[in-house]
This record gives C-alpha cells, sequence and structure tokens, in this order.
C-alpha cells in the first residue's frame, strides 16, 4: 500500500481559510465602526437641532406677542385645513347626488325627450334638453321631483317650432 501525505494539503487549506476569515472579520470591524460613527454624527446633529429649538423657545427675546402670533397661525391652518376637509366632503357628497342623478335620468326619462347639456352649477345642477311634446317635459319634471334630494325648478321653456320645444331645468340641492 501506498503511503500518501495530505497534511501539506489541508495545512493549505486551512490557512487560506484562517487568511480570509481574518479578512472578513476585519472587514466586519471596519463597517461597524464605519456605521457607529455615522449612527453617532446623526445623534450628534439631532441633538444639535433640539438644542437650538429649546433655545429659541426659551430665548428672553420671545414675547407673548410672538407666541400670539404663532398661536394664531396655528388656528388660522387648522381652520384652513377643516374648510379644506369640508369642501372635498361636500363634492364627495355632490359627486354621489350627480350620480344618482344621472342613473335615474337614464331609468326614468321619457321617450320624445332628449338632454342635451347637463351642467353642474354652485347652486345644483342645469339641465338642458330638447322635447316633442309638452306633457313629457312635465313628466320628467315630475318624475325629478320624486327624487328627494332635489329641488325642481323650470328655469325656461321655449317652442323652436310646433311640436319640439326646449327647456332649461334647475336642479338645486336641498
Amino acid at each position: 500500500m501506498l503511503n500518501i501525505n495530505l497534511v501539506p494539503w489541508r495545512a493549505e487549506i486551512r490557512l487560506k481559510r484562517q487568511r480570509t476569515l481574518i479578512i472578513q472579520i476585519i472587514a466586519l470591524t471596519i463597517s461597524c465602526t464605519l456605521m457607529l460613527l455615522i449612527w453617532r454624527y446623526w445623534l450628534i446633529q439631532k441633538i444639535d437641532r433640539l438644542q437650538a429649538e429649546t433655545k429659541i423657545l426659551l430665548s428672553p427675546y420671545v414675547s407673548g406677542v410672538q407666541l400670539d402670533e404663532k398661536l394664531n397661525n396655528l388656528l388660522q391652518q387648522e381652520k384652513q385645513m377643516h374648510e379644506s376637509f369640508v369642501t372635498a366632503n361636500n363634492l364627495k357628497q355632490t359627486q354621489v347626488q350627480i350620480w344618482n342623478l344621472l342613473m335615474e335620468l337614464n331609468k326614468d326619462k321619457p321617450a320624445n325627450l332628449y338632454l342635451t347639456l347637463l351642467k353642474q352649477t354652485n347652486a345644483g345642477v342645469l339641465l338642458v334638453g330638447k322635447s316633442l311634446a309638452l306633457n313629457g317635459i312635465t313628466k320628467f319634471m315630475e318624475q325629478l321631483q320624486n327624487q328627494s334630494y332635489w329641488v325642481v325648478n323650470l328655469k325656461n321653456i321655449k317652442g323652436i317650432s310646433d311640436e319640439f320645444y326646449e327647456f332649461e331645468i334647475t336642479l338645486a340641492r336641498m
């Protein structure tokens, strides 16, 4: 049998592993040190900002008038935010009402009545259309009045010919 000595080969592998382990430990130590330095710098900056804000608030030059002005500014900002919220909420409700109106118009519109314009105004909605008969317009207005969320007003009606009428109806929110 042959005697093969594998110890030198194993020793070389062990040295390579030791070198890579030492390099990894050094790299890890350097990266951890850098992270700690960055974290320390961030904390120092944050502490400096807080100390500056504290000095401003505690300085003798800040008078009650300045604090009242700041408070008034904050109250105005709160009021504006509240108004924006109310406006957005109203717009959302109006969108739901307009959607319901469109669904009802599509469902209940008389056969010889044609809508040519649907426009949202500050007061509500303006409907402009044409009809072949006056009783078609009255039926349409009755159907709109049966809905609980609109006040219906006939704004204008004119006869274009003997059998053709143009009308304007305003719908106001209740």
